[in-house]
């Protein structure tokens, strides 16, 4: 094979590829967090973007660390009660040449990694935020009760 067609190849082949998501399911992401040796805490309210522009942070500077101000609650076994006013950090991450994006709405629920006194939320290419729906504010609240905590499309 001539070394032009095998470039040819290359590029055609990687142009094919695309990113494969499950659709975004918080009992899931509720599931991944607990697991995690990390601590998470679930949060439903406002991120208000902060006065620094985003820095860089990976590949070709697609990747992100956004300064945001977060105000609104933490659920509680008693539901969103525990109110919470702080900086945070969305980190915006890439998987090949796609990436997340800061949310587009301002109210989100969100799982947060809490290290060191400080809150990062991961938002990657497939997501990492939620609506505050009435709906999924009652999955997670049942979840963190260790009650009923199954994913949308699951199977018995």
């Amino acid at each position: 094979m001539k070394p032009y067609l095998v470039i040819i190849a290359a590029l055609t082949g990687a142009q094919a590829q695309a990113l494969s998501c499950a659709a975004p399911d918080p009992v899931r992401a509720f599931q991944a967090a607990m697991a995690a040796p990390e601590t998470y805490v679930v949060v439903s309210g406002t991120l208000a973007l902060g006065t620094q522009e985003p820095v860089p942070d990976g590949p070709k500077d697609r990747a992100r660390v956004v300064p945001v101000r977060f105000s609104g609650m933490v659920l509680t076994r008693d539901g969103f009660t525990q109110a919470l006013q702080t900086p945070m950090t969305v980190q915006i991450t890439c998987a090949g040449p796609w990436c997340g994006s800061m949310p587009p709405q301002t109210e989100v629920i969100a799982f947060a990694q809490l290290a060191d006194r400080a809150y990062t939320i991961e938002v990657g290419p497939c997501g990492g935020v939620f609506d505050p729906e009435p709906a999924v504010e009652q999955l997670l609240l049942s979840c963190i009760r260790g009650e009923a905590c199954v994913p949308a499309g699951a199977v018995d």
